[in-house]
């Protein structure tokens, strides 16, 4: 089992992002920029980096 650190508003790349968000939705994999989106209009995030992949982003 992984450990699991948690990092608020932890650095991401566009391409983990949008892998996660296509297949939590079901559907094809886009190229948005989920970076430039989060900081625009989220008031906080934090991220689930496990090693070098993201476990996920809230």
């Amino acid at each position: 089992m992984a450990d699991i650190t948690y990092r608020r508003r932890g650095e991401f790349r566009n391409d983990e992002v949008n892998e996660q968000h296509a297949a939590a939705c079901e559907h094809q994999l886009t190229d948005d920029d989920r970076r430039n989106l989060a900081k625009r209009h989220s008031l906080d995030s934090a991220t689930a980096p496990v090693g070098a992949n993201l476990a996920g982003l809230q």
